[in-house]
């Protein structure tokens, strides 16, 4: 019974993340571009300097992605003024656009468990409101 719940749920919060696929894939096409971007400033910046450490640019986008998502193992960092001051400005925005993902997850999760709105219109000025159902007031078909 619990089951059937909650995938019924699951279904509803899967919607809610197909109509929220456009948001999520300009998030991450950004992320991406970015990280991109930045790993390879990184790696033009810092290969003549230290060759080992950023032998190619995958290591500079492992840098990237590690810089990205805050984990920051501090096996590669970088040692130039300018690879410094990219890591300065990256990380942040990191920060802020894995907090733009959580946002558009936690919408979809708030629109999978918000009970549905219908319009009302007054009888006497002819004005619509909206109205939220309770799950009360909807019916037991619904439920499910």
């Amino acid at each position: 019974m619990a089951f059937r719940r909650e995938r019924a749920f699951l279904r509803t919060y899967w919607g809610s993340l197909y109509r929220l696929r456009r948001e999520i894939a300009v998030t991450f096409l950004i992320l991406t571009l970015l990280t991109a971007l930045a790993s390879a400033i990184v790696y033009w910046v810092e290969h003549p300097v230290q060759p080992m450490a950023y032998d190619s640019y995958w290591t500079a986008l492992y840098w990237g992605v590690m810089t990205l998502t805050t984990v920051g193992y501090g096996d590669v960092a970088p040692m130039t003024p300018v690879g410094r001051t990219v890591t300065v400005f990256f990380a942040p925005i990191g920060i802020s656009y894995l907090l733009m993902t959580i946002s558009v997850l936690a919408t979809a999760y708030v629109e999978a468990t918000s009970p549905p709105e219908s319009a009302v219109e007054c009888p006497n000025c002819g004005e619509r409101f909206v109205h939220k159902t309770e799950k009360a007031d909807m019916p037991r078909a619904q439920l499910r």
